[in-house]
């Protein structure tokens, strides 16, 4: 995911700065046998939902990660590649929160896996850096749509 130029579109100009990661993510989240749903965001791209649904009215717990990252000038290091040294991986995300979005899924794949037995499921929210506008988005009304309330929320 660092490999991914997603500086936040307010700072790079660039006015899909989150959909290729996206889209990566959506194609890779398939091909683990999760369920994914763009939710289009009216002007900008889209938020991302993956999901791992074993009981269409049990609880739900929701995971959420945003995909844009800050200005990489001042950087000293190549921000999108990733490099592990010393026990840390760097580059511009790793932390914040692109390795904790990747964790959160790579969790999820293992408990759909083992046949985890409660709903889950990921939004990958975009514009955090700046306006918050995939998640006001999202709880402001994507999140009603989808016919289900998270008895849990946990924020990456």
């Amino acid at each position: 995911m660092v490999g991914f130029d997603t500086v936040n579109h307010n700072i790079s100009g660039k006015a899909d700065a989150e959909a290729e990661l996206a889209r990566y993510l959506e194609e890779v989240a398939g091909g683990m046998g999760l369920q994914t749903r763009r939710l289009p965001i009216v002007g900008e791209s889209f938020n991302l939902l993956v999901t791992h649904e074993v009981d269409a009215d049990g609880p739900w717990l929701l995971f959420e990660s945003h995909l844009d990252t800050v200005t990489v000038a001042g950087m000293t290091i190549e921000p999108f590649v990733a490099e592990i040294g010393e026990g840390k991986i760097t580059g511009r995300g790793s932390c914040d929160t692109k390795g904790t979005g990747a964790a959160m899924l790579w969790a999820l794949r293992r408990y759909a896996e083992s046949g985890g037995g409660t709903n889950v499921a990921i939004a990958y929210t975009i514009d955090e850096e700046i306006g918050k506008t995939g998640v006001r988005t999202f709880t402001g009304g994507q999140l009603a749509t989808l016919g289900w309330r998270p008895v849990g929320v946990v924020i990456g």
